[in-house]
């Protein structure tokens, strides 16, 4: 990295991230087996790291704490038995909101 520009010296190109302090969770109304649910969690930077892989590779990593998870929309599963069937596409119903 010696011949990085200042602006990006000491910068990590990509960094793997953990998810740390959060259990379970009841929900007032879960998703259904293969519905897609968003989340938008708040956590905090709480630890940096590198990583020696089996396969060799070197990865940089960030341990993040949860302070706050607000639970989002609920997409149906579609009915459709095919393998690779996402809720919404394909021109179903199946894909709403709930």
């Amino acid at each position: 990295m010696a011949n990085q520009p200042k602006e990006t010296e000491g910068l990590v190109e990509a960094a793997h991230v953990k998810f740390t302090g959060m259990s379970g969770s009841a929900l007032d109304k879960p998703a259904e087996l293969g519905d897609v649910q968003e989340f938008t969690v708040r956590a905090k930077c709480v630890g940096t790291g590198v990583e020696l892989r089996k396969d060799g590779e070197v990865r940089h990593t960030r341990r993040m704490e949860v302070e706050d998870v607000e639970f989002g929309k609920i997409l149906k599963a579609t009915k459709e038995k095919g393998l690779f069937a996402v809720p919404g596409e394909n021109g179903d119903d199946d894909g709403t909101e709930v």
